[in-house]
């Protein structure tokens, strides 16, 4: 066999169909890199935002069992139900702008999940929506959580208040007056008569007894129990077309109705088996008579007290002067205008005086702790409970105030539980006083003079006078007397709710139903009227996709 050789022409054919190999073997390879990098860019991004989604659903999820555990707590503080909505509507808002989570760094980058809420609807119950944005490396989604937050009348036994009578502005156990063309916005309930030769009332009325009224005005309607003759007069010309009479069926219209001759404006009648349901009314006024018997007034003999060390504020060859000296407070020297008072135990002063342009501050450092004075005296002073924690004040002796007098401004009344069990109760002449206040054991008259007090006020007193001769914002005072005759007379203000025995309103004196905030109020009813599950009070809906 002979051996072929290549022709001339055919010299480096083999390189070329080298190079060619190489050539496509290269595009093949930079293609299946280029894809690579593609399909782990894609990788990328998806992982970004799936975990963006992720991210967005632990915010509102987090978000949500932050709202869910303080609008549980709110429930147990708050007696009524406008109280409750309103802490409820401040716990959700508070959410806004937050990041409920703090999420460790993946991948190099931080995710993060911003919240939003808002109030989608109702009043009861309550919807809001929390809007839940995850962002991770540059990738964003939003999801969205649906609440539903419901209230339920309640007593919550020991801490809380008893049930108050549905816009409830006015209870008592015993005869109602309203004169002189006073004004009540709210509901009147009583186990008795009510009589009003001249008033306003922007409010229904329920009674066990009569009902007469003479002038004025009645936007509402009237509810009475009796079976008297006569048990509703009219006793002059007051226009009733816009109102209803309901009355027992045990008694006619013709019975139970006295009006003048030729009077027309009469209110429509609607006979009834049960016009309203007064042994629940009654079985509530009991219960806040019961709260006299659950008040526990710490003394120097259940309570253990400390006396501060003395403490010199400045000494020179005139004077040394002692801000504590031997069991007292005096803030009423020119050298000190404020003196801030830390404590961390109860505490006792012989005296404590705040003088006038003085300005005392109390922080409990954040324990809840009780302070015993025998002698109290802010005169045209400031005194405040500032900082964490609360404040118990018993004064057990003499107490006055004169104008331009501050208990706790601008704290709220749960800082502070004033009780007073001295001889002379006059709460008068405050210009502003935010605490809830216990008056227990006088016999002198509860007089409150043009002052302004807002939260509850307890007295087990049998006279409870509240009038102002000036011009005094209105009290948001819910005003517990079971015992007492209360009068609102001169121009005196009150938005919130009497409770009393007997109730009589004349001069410029206003009475609005309000919400009044309770908590911190120390002692409650051991009633229990609802006992919901948490679920029922607020509960969410899925996580969904915005």
């Amino acid at each position: 066999m002979g051996i072929k050789h290549f022709r001339e022409d055919e010299r480096g054919s083999g390189l070329v169909l080298t190079l060619m190999v190489l050539l496509v073997l290269s595009i093949l390879s930079v293609s299946i890199g280029m894809l690579t990098i593609g399909s782990h860019r894609l990788s990328v991004a998806t992982r970004d935002d799936t975990s963006a989604y992720y991210v967005a659903e632990a915010g509102a999820v987090a978000a949500y069992e932050n709202i869910q555990k303080e609008v549980l707590s709110a429930y147990v503080n708050n007696a009524t139900e406008g109280s409750f909505y309103n802490n409820v509507s401040t716990i959700v808002t508070s959410q806004n702008g937050q990041s409920s989570v703090d999420f460790g760094a993946q991948f190099g980058s931080k995710p993060s999940a911003t919240i939003r809420t808002e109030k989608t609807s109702g009043t009861d119950p309550q919807v809001f929506t929390i809007y839940s944005t995850g962002k991770v490396d540059g990738k964003e989604r939003t999801v969205t959580k649906q609440i539903t937050v419901e209230w339920f009348e309640k007593n919550t036994g020991g801490g809380g208040l008893p049930t108050l009578a549905a816009k409830g502005a006015l209870l008592t156990k015993e005869d109602i007056k309203i004169s002189d063309g006073v004004t009540i916005n709210g509901n009147i309930y009583t186990d008795d008569n009510v009589n009003i030769p001249n008033g306003n009332i922007n409010g229904n009325i329920y009674a066990n007894g009569g009902v007469t009224i003479t002038d004025g005005m009645l936007k509402g309607d009237i509810y009475t129990n009796s079976t008297k003759k006569n048990a509703f007069t009219i006793g002059g010309w007051i226009n009733l077309r816009s109102s209803t009479l309901f009355h027992s069926n045990q008694i006619t219209a013709e019975e139970v109705l006295k009006y003048p001759k030729n009077y027309t404006n009469f209110p429509r009648l609607e006979a009834k088996d049960n016009v309203w349901d007064s042994s629940s009314y009654l079985s509530n006024f009991k219960a806040y008579q019961s709260l006299l018997d659950q008040v526990k007034v710490p003394t120097e003999t259940n309570t253990d007290f400390k006396k501060l060390p003395d403490k010199t504020i400045q000494k020179d060859q005139w004077n040394q002067y002692k801000v504590q000296d031997n069991g007292n407070l005096f803030l009423n020297s020119w050298m000190l205008d404020t003196y801030n008072l830390e404590i961390q135990d109860n505490i006792f002063f012989n005296k404590l005086v705040v003088g006038s342009g003085k300005t005392l501050t109390i922080d409990p450092m954040g324990g809840n702790h009780t302070i015993l004075v025998d002698d109290l005296s802010v005169m045209s002073g400031t005194l405040n409970i500032v900082g964490e924690g609360t404040v118990t004040m018993v004064v057990t002796g003499k107490m006055a105030f004169n104008h331009t007098t501050y208990i706790n401004n601008p704290g709220s009344s749960n800082q502070l539980v004033f009780i007073y069990t001295g001889p002379t109760p006059n709460f008068n002449y405050i210009t502003k006083m935010n605490a809830h206040v216990i008056v227990l054991g006088n016999k002198g008259p509860v007089n409150i003079s043009d002052s302004t007090i807002n939260g509850v006020f307890l007295t087990d007193n049998n006279n409870v006078n509240n009038t102002s001769n000036n011009s005094v914002g209105p009290s948001n005072m819910m005003l517990i007397a079971p015992n007492a005759a209360v009068s609102l007379s001169g121009s005196y203000s009150i938005n919130g709710t009497v409770i009393a025995k007997t109730f009589k309103m004349d001069g410029g004196a206003s009475l609005k139903y309000a919400d009044v905030a309770t908590t911190g109020f120390p002692f409650g009813s051991t009633e229990v009227v609802a006992d919901p599950d948490p679920e029922d009070i607020i509960s969410s809906g899925t996580v969904i996709e915005n």
